[in-house]
Order: C-alpha cells, then sequence, then structure tokens
C-alpha cells in the first residue's frame, strides 16, 4: 500500500509540473521570446499589429520570392527563403502621420525577433473617395533589421499621387516604384509630371488594356514627348509604351554611370498597327529643354515572337530617330539629372520621451577588441521633432538593477567621429546613433544588461526602459562611447 501511494504521489507530482510548465510557457511572440515558425511568428505580429492605433485589421500574407511560391504558413514553412508581408487596413480618415508610425511600430516590433525571416510592412488604405492608396514601407530582413530611412514619406507621396485627377489607385512598392492605376491617356501628362516632381525616377501606369513605364533616372520627360504619348494613346489601339534608358548610350557629362539617353518603345499588335504608330511619330516635332530626358530614337515591336535562329524568339520592329525641332545635345554632352531640393523642414520642439520608441541592431565596431551597436530612435508621435547632440543610455539587469556605465561622447579614433548636428525627425521617421565599447570577458557570474533606456536629448528624460535583444557584454563601470544623433539614411560612424 506504500508503494502505491508513493507511486501515486508521483504521478500527481509529475501531471501538476505538465500543467504548471503548460500554463507558464511563453506564448510565441511575446516579449524576449522569438517565434520558433513562420506561423507563429504571423500569429505574434497580427495580433500585435491589431492593438496599434490607425489599425482596421492586419493580413499576414506569406510568399517565397525565390520561387514564386505563395500560400499558408505550413506550406512554405520548408521554403529555404521567404517572406511574410504584414498589410495594416487602415481607419478611415486616419491622418498620415499616424499610419506612418503604426508601419514603424509593427517594424520595431518585428526586427526585435532573430528569426532570419524577412518582412515587408504595407499600408493599405481603400475606398476613400473611390480612391485606393496603398504602399510597401519596406523590407525587414535579419540584414537590415529595421525598416530603411527614408521609404517612411512613401505612404503620403501615394496620398498625394491618388488626390491627381483620373487616378483610382496608387502602390509604391519597396524600392520606391510607383504603380499608378488610371482611367486614360488623357490624364497621362499631368501624372508623369507629378511623377516626376515628387521624385519617383522608375513609375509605372496602368491604363485599361495598356500600361506605360517612365524609367528616366531623374530627368523630366518632355512636355512634347508627354503629348504625343497620349496622342498615341488615344487614337491607337497599343498595348504598352515606355521611356527607358539606352544601356549603350555614354554616362551624362560630369561623371556617373546612368546612361545620359532614352528611347521611346512602343508595343502594337500587328505591322499595320506599328506603321500608323511610326507615321504618327515621325510627324511629330518634339521640344528639347534642358533637364528633359534625352529621347532620341523609337523602337515599335509588333505581331507574335518568332525563332531568330539565337536561341531566343524576337518580334519583328519598326525602328527609328526621333524627330526633333530643337537640336538634341551630342550624346556624350547631355548635362547630369538636376539635383533635386531637400525638402524644408519647419523648426521642431526638442523629442519628448513619450513620442519616441528605440530599437537595437547589432553593428560591426572599428577596433579589434571593441564591440558595437545602433540604436534606431523612431518618433511615433503625429508632429516632427529635433535631437541635439549626444543620446544618453541606461542598462539594468534581469532583476531590474541598474548596471552603472561611463557614458563617453565620441570614439576613440578620429575617423568614427562625427559632428553633431541638429535632426529633425517626422512622424514615422528616425534617427541613428552608434554605440561601443570594450569588449568583456563573461562568464555565468556576470550581470549583464537585460533591458536599456534611451534619454534622446539631455534633461528630457529617459523612454521606458525595454528589453534589449542584441549582444551587450557591458558590465560594471564599462565605458560606452557614443556618436551623436544622426538621420537614419546617412551611414554610421564606423
Amino acid at each position: 500500500m506504500a508503494a502505491w501511494r508513493t507511486f501515486t504521489a508521483a504521478c500527481l507530482a509529475l501531471l501538476l509540473a505538465a500543467v504548471l510548465s503548460a500554463c507558464t510557457a511563453p506564448r510565441p511572440g511575446a516579449e524576449g521570446q522569438a517565434p520558433a515558425t513562420l506561423a507563429e511568428a504571423g500569429q505574434a505580429v497580427s495580433a500585435f499589429a491589431r492593438s496599434v492605433g490607425g489599425v482596421a485589421s492586419v493580413d499576414v500574407l506569406y510568399a517565397a520570392p525565390a520561387g514564386g511560391q505563395r500560400g499558408s504558413a505550413a506550406i512554405l514553412q520548408g521554403s529555404p527563403r521567404w517572406q511574410a508581408t504584414v498589410r495594416l487596413n487602415l481607419l478611415p480618415g486616419t491622418a498620415t502621420a499616424t499610419a506612418v508610425a503604426a508601419a514603424r511600430r509593427v517594424a520595431n516590433y518585428v526586427s526585435r525577433w532573430e528569426t532570419g525571416f524577412g518582412w515587408v510592412v504595407e499600408l493599405n488604405e481603400c475606398c476613400a473617395k473611390a480612391v485606393s492608396a496603398k504602399v510597401s514601407e519596406t523590407q525587414i530582413s535579419e540584414e537590415a533589421g529595421v525598416l530603411r530611412a527614408g521609404t517612411v514619406r512613401y505612404f503620403g507621396d501615394a496620398r498625394s499621387l491618388a488626390a491627381v485627377a483620373g487616378v483610382g489607385s496608387v502602390s509604391i512598392d519597396t524600392v520606391g516604384q510607383a504603380a499608378a492605376g488610371v482611367a486614360d491617356y488623357t490624364y497621362l501628362p499631368a501624372l508623369a509630371a507629378a511623377l516626376h516632381d515628387g521624385g519617383f525616377d522608375s513609375s509605372v501606369l496602368k491604363l485599361p488594356g495598356s500600361s506605360v513605364e517612365f524609367r528616366t533616372g531623374g530627368y523630366r520627360p518632355g512636355a512634347g514627348l508627354l503629348a504625343l504619348m497620349e496622342q498615341l494613346g488615344t487614337t491607337q489601339p497599343l498595348q504598352s509604351m515606355a521611356v527607358l534608358p539606352d544601356e549603350n548610350s555614354a554616362p551624362a557629362a560630369g561623371g556617373g554611370a546612368a546612361p545620359s539617353n532614352f528611347y521611346l518603345l512602343v508595343s502594337a499588335e500587328t505591322k499595320e498597327e506599328a506603321q500608323d504608330v511610326e507615321k504618327a511619330i515621325l510627324a511629330a516635332e518634339l521640344e528639347y529643354v534642358a533637364g528633359d530626358a534625352a529621347v532620341r530614337s523609337y523602337h515599335i515591336p509588333y505581331g507574335e515572337p518568332v525563332d531568330s535562329g539565337y536561341g531566343k524568339p524576337r518580334r519583328d520592329s519598326l525602328s527609328g530617330k526621333l524627330n526633333h525641332a530643337t537640336p538634341l545635345p551630342a550624346g556624350d554632352a547631355v548635362p547630369a539629372a538636376p539635383e533635386r531640393e531637400p525638402a524644408v523642414v519647419a523648426d521642431a520642439p526638442l523629442c519628448a520621451p513619450d513620442q519616441l520608441e528605440w530599437t537595437a541592431q547589432q553593428m560591426p565596431a572599428p577596433s579589434m577588441g571593441f564591440t558595437g551597436m545602433g540604436v534606431f530612435l523612431s518618433n511615433i508621435g503625429m508632429a516632427p521633432c529635433s535631437l541635439d547632440g549626444y543620446p544618453a543610455l541606461e542598462f539594468a539587469d534581469s532583476d531590474g538593477d541598474a548596471i552603472p556605465v561611463v557614458l563617453a561622447q565620441g570614439f576613440l579614433e578620429a575617423r568614427g567621429n562625427a559632428v553633431p548636428v541638429r535632426v529633425v525627425i517626422g512622424a514615422g521617421e528616425q534617427a541613428v546613433a552608434a554605440v561601443q565599447w570594450r569588449t568583456n570577458q563573461v562568464d555565468g557570474y556576470s550581470r549583464l544588461p537585460s533591458t536599456m533606456a534611451v534619454e534622446a536629448v539631455a534633461g528630457t528624460g529617459f523612454t521606458r526602459a525595454s528589453e534589449i535583444f542584441v549582444t551587450t557584454n557591458i558590465i560594471d563601470d564599462s565605458e560606452v562611447r557614443l556618436s551623436p544623433w544622426q538621420p537614419a539614411d546617412q551611414p554610421l560612424p564606423r
């Protein structure tokens, strides 16, 4: 009987331990717990994103870019290279700053996981005044860790383009290429000009039954060229049109590897249609103005591809030189595309802790024997704010006890130092500061940082302490050296 009681007690103890283990097991994606699978990662980021302001609903879409495979998380689990797109569907009337801040928060949440997964955060706005504006922010990878700076403006740009007459939808991808759905060719000149003025050097316009692509590398599509393209689109049954760089042309005067000359590509269905297009092209006299794309020639493929005898099917085509009333400069004398004036940012108050959120990314240190990281500071507020000078950092161990360190401004190597400047970060944008310290030898008894808080500007107060997910062999009284804040699109000092 005693043996039976002992056996029963042992079984109960095992059962209780199992129950307690199940109840206390970390949830997928919980703070400090990276998800083990793609499915868990999708569930975790979806739950977090639904709690973010301005978000009505969330879709997590899975794909394997290398092979074009698409499907559920379970199907793609074995794929060697895949990505997940987190689509944030916005509430009607959500302000641009709120939308961009939402994307930043989700991106920062995902970047804390060291999963190796590829991520894209996408903002989607549907049906506002019968206009859809959608933009992919940028890819988050194991190398990038955070949203690339500069791309957060895309959603505001998408909304601006959607307001142009005749535009039904706008999408901007992860590398800044714009795609717009357009009602008909009469809206082509105004939209092409808006795309160029907005800084989009690569864009695709989708029209009923046709498309137009511009890859002008910073040059402006000339007014005469746009009028010709509008005429062709409204009078001819075209398959597509494009203004493309002539890869065999000389670079622009003044250096640079980008081609300075372009050609007009017009795709027709039959030889008769191609001949009609050619007649219209040759009848047009184009004016050239400095800063325009130097479009010298045309190419009109037509018919079905046929075997050319060189292993690659080719279409028959008509080709020739465009008719310019104003002579174009010589091929090697085309001036470089004009520099766009940087945006003027209004004066902004110092950033307050409650409008900031940080994330850290491991980075190589400039010297042997040092460890480094970058601290990225996101403005999750509604308005721009400014930073000036150097950050301050506070560390604590897993028990919440402070780890005292000595903060020093500037790096030990002169080439790794940057001059402090005032940095304005708009809503949803980022600034970054480099951090380095001498690598310490640690063991099981060493107190290491578990959380970190950041003071963006001296005297403004620290952000709340958050878990740090990079290797930090910082111990008591370590000297931690800091670079000043910089715009996140500038390289960190090394």
